[in-house]
């Protein structure tokens, strides 16, 4: 629903939001290029060999044919990891992606969730903005094992859904990026 009663693009740049996050390319071109690829492609390769290998043993009775269908699994674990690469290079490649907020709300346009329609290779992009009465809360999550923090997200919890930011999408920390917001929104 449009703030304001104008379409979503123009309300964030006519009601005085402000941006309170910078939209971050490196950390989707790194994360892809140095994990996400590589290990998918690897994945990928080691399906043929493992599907060689089934059909001698099933041919010499040694394995049932099943052995075949568990010859996809490094298929569909390579290639959710590649699609997952691809996603995050074209995320890189977005222009126009940001994060706002003032006293009449918050407004946001980002990469959100992957198209199924395209085999899972490029992301939706949510462009939303939501008056505060339709926000419910935001609040920074942090990510431990065994104690030990590894990655944060911003969550959005409005009357339409739940959007959580995982920490790739800006420089600043989720927990900074509340504190801009509380300040935003007070118009200081």
């Amino acid at each position: 629903m449009p703030l304001l009663g104008l379409p979503r693009s123009a309300a964030s740049a006519r009601i005085g939001l402000k941006n309170v996050a910078t939209y971050c390319r490196w950390k989707f071109i790194l994360g892809a290029i140095l994990f996400r690829i590589p290990f998918g492609l690897f994945f990928i390769g080691v399906t043929p060999f493992a599907l060689v290998m089934s059909v001698d043993e099933v041919q010499h009775r040694f394995a049932s044919p099943v052995l075949y269908a568990m010859c996809i699994v490094p298929f569909l674990i390579g290639y959710a990891f590649f699609s997952s690469g691809v996603r995050r290079i074209q995320a890189a490649c977005l222009k126009g992606c940001w994060l706002k907020a003032g006293p009449d709300g918050i407004a946001f346009r980002l990469p959100y969730k992957a198209k199924a329609r395209t085999l899972f290779l490029t992301y939706h992009i949510a462009e939303h903005t939501f008056a505060w009465a339709d926000i419910r809360r935001y609040y920074p999550l942090h990510y431990k094992v065994n104690g030990i923090p590894f990655g944060q997200s911003l969550v959005l919890e409005t009357t339409r859904g739940r959007f959580v930011f995982v920490g790739a999408y800006f420089r600043e920390s989720a927990d900074h990026i509340v504190l801009f917001i509380q300040a935003a929104a007070k118009g200081s």
